[in-house]
């Protein structure tokens, strides 16, 4: 007896489908996925982003963006936080950049007046 292959019907005389799920993976997916699950760096990655989870994501309600719709005339509110956020990161390594340059000029001449005395 021939085994039949291929989905169930919708209807008929078999009733309604089950919803069953089966996934084929070819050996070279399947191998790489298991290479890819054993780099600690991606997992440590990987967990720390699922770990911290709610702290990475901005929610913006529905009320949100209509204000800022109707206010700013803003239709895409992720790319106006994205903007903002990108912003705000280079400013704060310019900061970081300003701090770094007045701490070399503070030690250059903290140097420059031991050599002095």
């Amino acid at each position: 007896m021939k085994k039949k292959v291929g989905r169930p019907p919708r209807s008929g005389k078999h009733g309604a489908r089950n919803h069953r799920v089966s996934l084929r993976i070819t050996e070279t997916a399947k191998n790489a996925v298991t290479r890819m699950m054993q780099n600690d760096n991606l997992n440590n990655a990987i967990n720390d982003l699922l770990e911290n989870l709610d702290t990475h994501l901005v929610y913006v309600s529905d009320h949100e963006q209509q204000l800022l719709n109707d206010g700013l005339g803003i239709e895409d509110t992720v790319s106006y936080y994205s903007s903002i956020i990108m912003n705000d990161l280079e400013e704060s390594k310019d900061n970081i950049r300003k701090q770094s340059e007045e701490l070399i000029t503070m030690t250059n001449e903290y140097f420059s007046n031991v050599d002095n005395w």
